[in-house]
Parts: structure tokens; sequence; C-alpha cells
């Protein structure tokens, strides 16, 4: 099985904007009350409205106060990415490489254990 982020080094979040989250104190407060019941929750906005740097701000968030113990990953997805796009994306950002060397099958079973 592939290491967690804690158990392995590197996995560096993108830098946000030059400004950071003004004004965006209850937005990111909610977010994070979502996330805690869900483990997977869905930003979507216009083009411009800040959705990537209020997700940036949670996960360097989450990461600083460890409020998602085994990892935290970001990541773009571009219209049309499908699912083993999407796999891959999260698994490599988690655990590395050795993630793309596993069979679909077992990094389906490995990002979903890791979401619930």
């Amino acid at each position: 099985m592939p290491q967690t982020e804690e158990e392995r080094t590197g996995n560096e979040l993108p830098r946000g904007g030059p400004y950071g989250l003004i004004g965006r104190h209850a937005e990111l407060l909610e977010l994070e009350r979502r996330f805690t019941q869900s483990p997977v929750v869905l930003l979507s906005g216009d083009v411009g409205a800040g959705k990537s740097e209020l997700a940036l701000g949670l996960a360097s968030w989450l990461r600083k106060t460890g409020g998602r113990p085994v990892g935290v990953f970001y990541s773009a997805f571009e219209v049309g990415a499908g699912l083993e796009r999407v796999l891959h994306e999260i698994g490599t950002s988690l655990a590395g490489l050795d993630f793309a060397d596993m069979w679909n099958e077992d990094r389906r079973t490995w990002v979903v254990q890791y979401l619930k």
C-alpha cells in the first residue's frame, strides 16, 4: 500500500494569490463545517469568484491544524476529467508516485478508503 502524506515529504500545496483570503473567513468557516460532515465538498461558482483561493485556504488551514490527519491534497480538475484522472490526481497527491503502479481497482479502493 502506498504511504500517506505524513509518511513521505514533498506534497506542497500550490501558492494562492498574493492577497489570500481577505474577507472570506465566514465562507472558510462554513466550508470547514461542511467538510467535517462529509469527506467531499463541491465548490461551484462563476469564473473568477475565488473558488480555487477558498479551496487552497481550506487545504492550508486543515494541514496547519491537523484537521485531516491522514493528509490533505489539492487538485484543480479541468472540464472533462474522467474518473481515472481524478483517482490519479488524488492518489499521487497523497501517496506519491507509488500510487501510479497500482492496479486500477486497487487505486479506487485506496481512494475510497481515504475519503471515508
